[in-house]
C-alpha cells in the first residue's frame, strides 16, 4: 500500500510535453515548479502570509482555471507565479485528501476526491462544495485494502477514474460502488508517489518509485488497456520531499 504521506496528484493536458500553450505545475514539499518542458524548470516557494507551508500531496485546476492544492488536511488556492497561498477550508481533524479533482453537475461545480481517515486507515470517495468545504455526500468506499494514489474526473464520460497498485477502476460519481469497475491496468505496484487527471478524454498518470529516482509521465491507451510512457523528470529536476503534486494548465 502506498504511504498516504507521499501521495501525488496530477492534472495533465493532451500532449502537454509538446505544446507551447500549456505549462506543467509540480509541487515538491514547499516548492511549486513550473515548466513547459523538462529543460525549462523554474520554482517558487509556497507561502501563506509569508510563512512556508510544506507537504503538498495533491493539485488540480478547477473549471475557472484556478489552481488548488492540499497539504496537511487544508485546501488552498495557489498563485502559480508567486507561490502565494489562500486558505479555503479544512478537513475534519486527522483527515485529508490524497487525490482530488473538480466536476460540474447542473452547472454547479463540485470538489470530488478520496478523503483518507487516519483513525481507520481507510478512504472514502466523496464530494464537497469547493467554496465552503461543506460535505455533499459519499458515493464510494475504498475500504482498508489501500488508499487510491491517483484519480481524476472525466467530463466526457461523467465517470471518476482511480488507480491503485496495478489496477485502474472507474466509479459513477452518483452511484455508490464499493469496489468500482475494473477498466485496465496501472503501473503503480512499486510507486511511492502517484497522481493523475483527465484531459480531452485521455487519462494521464505520473509516478515515482524511489526517492532518488525519476518521475515518470504516462497516458492511458484504451485500445491496449495500459499506460504508455511519455517522458520523465530526473531526481535533480524534481528533488524528493514530503508530499508531491502535479497539475497542468495554460501559461
Amino acid at each position: 500500500m502506498i504511504n498516504k504521506k507521499f501521495f501525488l496528484a496530477v492534472s495533465f493536458s493532451l500532449l502537454a510535453a509538446l505544446s507551447a500553450a500549456q505549462t506543467y505545475y509540480v509541487t515538491h514539499g514547499n516548492r511549486l515548479y513550473r515548466f513547459k518542458s523538462a529543460s525549462t524548470v523554474t520554482s517558487v516557494q509556497l507561502k501563506l502570509n509569508g510563512k512556508v507551508v510544506d507537504g503538498f500531496s495533491s493539485l488540480a485546476f478547477d473549471s475557472a482555471g484556478v489552481l488548488w492544492g492540499h497539504a496537511a488536511g487544508v485546501m488552498y488556492t495557489i498563485d502559480p507565479l508567486s507561490g502565494a497561498l489562500t486558505k479555503r477550508w479544512s478537513f475534519a481533524s486527522g483527515n485529508g485528501s490524497n487525490t482530488f479533482d473538480f466536476r460540474k453537475k447542473n452547472n454547479v461545480e463540485q470538489w470530488i476526491g478520496f478523503i483518507y481517515k487516519t483513525s481507520t486507515n481507510s478512504s472514502v470517495l466523496a464530494r464537497k462544495d469547493p467554496k465552503t468545504g461543506t460535505h455533499l455526500g459519499d458515493y464510494a468506499v475504498a475500504g482498508t485494502s489501500g488508499l487510491y494514489a491517483a484519480s481524476a474526473y472525466d467530463p466526457v464520460t461523467g465517470k471518476y477514474y482511480a488507480a491503485i497498485g496495478e489496477k485502474l477502476k472507474s466509479f459513477d460519481p452518483d452511484v455508490a460502488n464499493f469496489n468500482g469497475v475494473p477498466v485496465g491496468t496501472a503501473p503503480l505496484k512499486k510507486a511511492i508517489l502517484a497522481g493523475g487527471a483527465f484531459w480531452k478524454g485521455v487519462f494521464y498518470l505520473a509516478y515515482r518509485e524511489a526517492q532518488n529516482g525519476s518521475v515518470f509521465f504516462t497516458h492511458y491507451d484504451k485500445t491496449q488497456g495500459k499506460f504508455i510512457y511519455d517522458f520523465q523528470l530526473t531526481a535533480t529536476q524534481a528533488p524528493y520531499q514530503n508530499g508531491m503534486g502535479y497539475a497542468i494548465g495554460p501559461s
